[in-house]
């Protein structure tokens, strides 16, 4: 072992230890591989999965008195992790799990599974959730996108989350100032989302059951489960009068690959997996899927996908 090698070793080891004194469940050298829905293969340098806000907090607070890399990993379904290695701290949020219905309204962790959060509404006959059936991922990293599907998003049923600010301080977020627009909102400036409270409806079982398996049926025609994949890659301007997948169609790049990275035959605006693709075979061809459209069409797509973990600025495309 090298001198350099041996001292960040130390310095690793030192973190680590410091760490563990904030959260006893702090582990290091985490696979990831199974909690990013393009199933890259990448690994925590260190990895938490705290239940409770206060020690969120003084995970976060460490890392940045450290200059210590720290991300907030969810359901994994809308991010690139880099190859191999993800620097710092990965902080999951899989045990903010709490889920609790009172009336017409929901109380949800940020790490409670989207289909568990759609299957509990429709449980108690409340109407407004069906929309997401099948939608992939966790309630936190949905509510952080302002997740849209078959006409409806987040924003049409969310009335509170609960958050640590940028400067980590505990709050309660009305609806009226989360900044709520097409994949936007006020949680992408810092924010870290611990709850999200929804207000339903009261509605029939049958019929929200009905939307619930129609559009699911819709989701498996259009092959969204075949292949590892982040759903969309890129956002739609509908100014445009065509959404991103249509104008990637039209110019005949479904097909292409880089590696085993693939822009799905059946969808312009998926990129797909078709075995042990790397992280940076995804980077190229939306770089790649860019430069053609910009060429072709005088259009800029962007990523909606979120880029975590080794990237340099100008490798990853477009990074939030």
């Amino acid at each position: 072992m090298n001198a350099g090698a041996k001292e960040h070793k130390q310095s690793s080891n030192a973190v680590y230890t410091r760490l563990k004194k904030i959260c006893t469940h702090v582990q290091r050298n985490i696979p990831l591989k199974k909690r990013n829905s393009f199933r890259i293969q990448s690994r925590a340098e260190f990895f938490a999965a705290p239940s409770e806000p206060e020690t969120i907090a003084a995970l976060v607070s460490f890392c940045r008195s450290e200059n210590i890399a720290c991300n907030i990993l969810g359901g994994g379904t809308n991010v690139l992790l880099s190859d191999e290695h993800v620097s710092g701290l990965v902080i999951h949020t899989g045990k903010l799990d709490r889920i609790t219905v009172d009336g017409n309204r929901i109380f949800c962790g940020a790490g409670v599974p989207m289909g568990r959060l759609v299957k509990t509404a429709y449980r108690h006959k409340l109407s407004g959730l069906a929309f997401a059936s099948g939608l992939p991922g966790s309630v936190g990293g949905a509510m952080y996108m302002n997740a849209r599907c078959y006409g409806s998003e987040m924003a049409d049923v969310v009335t509170a989350v609960k958050c640590l600010t940028p400067e980590l301080t505990l709050t309660v977020l009305p609806r009226d100032r989360m900044d709520l627009a097409y994949k936007q909102t006020t949680f992408q400036r810092g924010y870290i989302i611990l709850a999200v409270t929804f207000t339903l409806a009261a509605g029939d079982r049958n019929t929200i059951h009905r939307e619930m398996k129609k559009n699911m049926r819709d989701r498996i025609r259009r092959q969204q489960f075949r292949y590892p994949s982040a759903g969309s890659i890129f956002l739609n301007d509908y100014s445009l009068g065509e959404p991103s997948g249509k104008i990637i169609d039209d110019l005949g790049l479904c097909g292409t690959r880089c590696g085993k990275a693939m822009v799905a035959p059946y969808h312009g605006n998926f990129i797909i997996n078709t075995g042990n693709a790397r992280a940076r075979d995804v980077d190229e061809l939306i770089g790649m899927v860019q430069r053609v459209v910009k060429e072709k069409r005088n259009i800029e797509l962007h990523p909606e996908v979120q880029y975590m973990g080794d990237w340099s600025i100008s490798t990853a495309r477009d990074m939030k």
